[in-house]
């Protein structure tokens, strides 16, 4: 089954940096939900130190990718958009 981890993965492996990684993965770790907590710290975790940024990023591959991690509209909308893929 597909988790946070993999997903911090295959975004990076996409091209997406994601400053603050360890402290996005800790609060997953021990998060209800992680899908919940991932997706808020994409949309609002610069205070937190977690941001995510794209250079040069193929916006359909990064759709594709979150797709797959069976995440609300929602939470989909604020992981993509934190990496300006929508």
């Amino acid at each position: 089954m597909l988790d946070f981890a993999d997903l911090v993965d295959q975004l990076e492996c996409a091209g997406v940096v994601i400053e603050g990684r360890a402290t996005l993965l800790d609060r997953c770790a021990v998060a209800a939900s992680w899908r919940e907590e991932f997706a808020v710290l994409a949309a609002r975790g610069r205070k937190e130190g977690v941001c995510f940024v794209s250079r040069l990023v193929d916006a359909q591959l990064l759709r594709r990718i979150v797709r797959g991690y069976d995440l609300a509209p929602a939470q989909e909308y604020a992981v993509l958009g934190s990496v300006g893929a929508i």
